[in-house]
């Protein structure tokens, strides 16, 4: 009976195997790769080895391995000291490099892409009717990368295959890496694919290549790189570049320019035509730009210089915006989330400026047709500027105006902060000034029919234009400086009134006024905790250098989830802000007592202190 048990069990493990045997000779075999006993193959991915059912090893991306037979879609090899059974597709084969030298590629057709895991690529002027693609390759595994044409959502590509999900780029520190949704056809951008690590560090597939392109007038090109520099001069073409983790700069183009950025700082300088720059973590910087500008910085500082285009549109999500030397825009807007805002010399029918946390400086030489402000937690200071109409609202933070022109319109709203403003003497404006808990001071010749404690109302010069300024918790000041287009004297020297009018009595002392919010710091690792900063927003501000950290590190996902808690978090401050601002009526202090006193029957001229309230 023993010996009969024994039998029947070797022979059901022989019927077993046989079975196998004939399974797995039936399997498909790879397609693109045939693998003979002796050929040496490199690890695409992670795969486990196996023997029969059982998992005896893992193989690692990079791995080298020795081919000891073939079954089908299944190898025999050895790592080290362990064999198993590896599936074909989880392997490339390790063929002998090419011959040393440069590759070249001819793209025909007016529009063409192309991709680039891995390496540098530069953009130059070309000539003749094709774009041509020069090619080094670098790296131990450099001849294993597949170049693959043709093509795709109507443009002709060139694509370059890694076959291979970790890539060791030596360019970058082994600390830095990046994680990229890489399609099997080579193109990548977007949540499909499969996941490809690059970092610096070893082990894994060691590649890269990098590209000179050159492109002849006239043709419409779009480069897309994984991890590496990117940059474009002196094309006369229209360019899209797309760079995920790493800088882009393009200088000396005409044509269209769009810049899609991950990672990276983006300069552009020197281009005639359409500017669009979108930044999701890195700095912006564009000088010299005869076109529309459209740019949208989600975490980076942005400055810009000498503009001359007829719209200018900008949003800022988290970083300091600086723009000087800016003419002929018809309309510019810009939203600035969390950072300053410090705009000069800026030429412009309309502005529209929406500032949620930080402060406002429009300064030196600004000529602005329509300026409409709204800050809801900084300072704002206009100086030295030429307006026809000038429209702020500032929810938490100081306001102060001097212009140099007279205005048609000034309206000012100010919930929680002092508010001043220097107008040249000639101006002609019908005048309502009203400071629900502070003081209001008038330096400035005017005809009063309205005049208590907290309400002035009355005409300067011929009353053709308004002057309309509302505080909440604040004072108003409301002075004037030589002539429209004239120089200003200091702020304290004496004036004359009017001949018919008889000076006021000084004012009496200014009531403490409410701590004013601070300026936003440029640099958001400095942000820490500030006196006057609204509760909250340091935790905010570290949520979105934790969205920087995980975009560093390719975790395009965790990027999204930090930017939503930076937008929740900020929303909440803002319903905070005005929460509070709904009930600060119920705080206005009580039985203040008269500030000034109504006008004086008129009295011979003469040299006196400027009217006081």
């Amino acid at each position: 009976m023993e010996g009969r048990a024994v039998h029947s069990t070797a022979k059901s493990m022989w019927i077993m195997l046989a079975v196998t045997i004939v399974s797995t000779s039936l399997a498909p075999v790879c397609v693109g790769q045939e693998y003979r006993k002796g050929d040496e193959v490199i690890v695409r991915r992670d795969a486990p080895l196996k023997v029969e059912t059982e998992t005896v090893g893992t193989v690692r991306n990079g791995d080298r391995l020795v081919v000891e037979d073939v079954r089908g879609k299944w190898l025999w090899v050895r790592s080290g000291q362990t064999r198993g059974w590896i599936e074909s597709d989880s392997v490339t084969a390790a063929g002998a490099p090419p011959a040393p030298g440069q590759q070249r590629h001819r793209l025909q057709g007016k529009r063409v892409a192309i991709y680039n895991l891995v390496g540098n690529v530069e953009v130059v002027a070309g000539s003749g009717p094709d774009v041509l693609v020069e090619v080094r390759r670098e790296g131990r595994d450099s001849h294993l990368i597949r170049v693959a044409a043709g093509p795709i959502d109507g443009r002709e590509t060139l694509r370059f295959i890694y076959p291979a999900d970790r890539i060791v780029y030596r360019r970058v520190s082994p600390l830095t890496m990046s994680q990229v949704q890489v399609r099997e056809d080579g193109t990548f951008e977007g949540s499909d694919g499969h996941q490809v690590l690059i970092s610096g560090a070893a082990p894994g597939f060691e590649a890269y290549a990098d590209l000179t392109v050159r492109v002849p007038p006239g043709h419409d090109v779009s480069v897309h790189v994984g991890f590496g520099e990117l940059s474009a001069r002196d094309v006369e073409s229209q360019l899209c570049l797309h760079n995920l983790a790493g800088n882009i700069q393009a200088s000396g183009n005409r044509g269209s320019l769009t810049i899609e950025a991950g990672a990276g700082d983006v300069k552009t300088r020197r281009v005639e035509g359409s500017l669009a720059i979108h930044a999701k973590a890195g700095n912006v910087e564009a000088r010299d730009i005869q076109g529309p500008v459209n740019i949208h910085a989600e975490a980076g500082n942005v400055k810009l210089a000498e503009l001359r285009a007829r719209t200018i549109e900008l949003k800022a999500e988290a970083g300091q915006v600086d723009m000087t030397n800016a003419s002929e825009a018809e309309n510019l807007t810009i939203e600035a989330q969390a950072g300053d805002v410090h705009l000069s010399q800026i030429r412009a029918k309309k502005l529209q400026l929406t500032a949620e946390a930080g402060g406002v400086g429009v300064e030196k030489q600004c000529n602005i047709d329509d300026l409409s402000i709204r800050a809801e937690a900084g300072d704002v200071r206009l100086a030295d500027l030429r307006a026809r109409k000038v429209d702020v609202k500032a929810e938490a933070g100081t306001v102060r105006v001097q212009l140099m022109s007279n205005a048609e319109d000034i309206g000012i709203i100010a919930e929680a902060g002092d508010v001043a403003v220097d107008v040249p003497n000639d101006i002609g404006a019908a005048v309502e000034l009203d400071a629900d808990a502070g003081q209001i001071e008038v330096k400035l010749p005017i005809s009063t029919s309205v005049n208590t404690d907290n309400k002035v109302r009355g005409t300067v010069g011929n009353g053709r234009g308004r002057i309309k300024i509302r505080t909440e918790a604040g004072s108003i000041r409301l002075s004037g400086h030589g002539t429209s287009g004239g120089s200003q004297p200091p702020a304290d020297s004496p004036r004359s009134s009017e001949g018919s009018r008889k000076p006021h009595p000084p004012a009496p002392p200014a009531a403490p006024t409410p701590p004013r919010p601070p300026r936003f710091p440029a640099n958001l690792a400095d942000v820490g905790s500030l006196p006057g900063m609204p509760e909250g927003l340091e935790e905010a501000m570290k949520e979105i250098e934790n969205a920087r950290e995980e975009l560093g590190r390719g975790n395009t996902k965790g990027f999204e989830e930090k930017m939503r808690a930076f937008e929740k978090k900020m929303k909440a401050i803002q319903e905070k802000m005005k929460a509070s601002g709904d009930n600060r009526e119920d705080s206005k202090p009580q039985g203040r007592p008269p500030l000034g006193v109504p006008p004086a029957p008129p009295a011979p001229p003469s040299p006196a202190p400027a009217p006081s309230r």
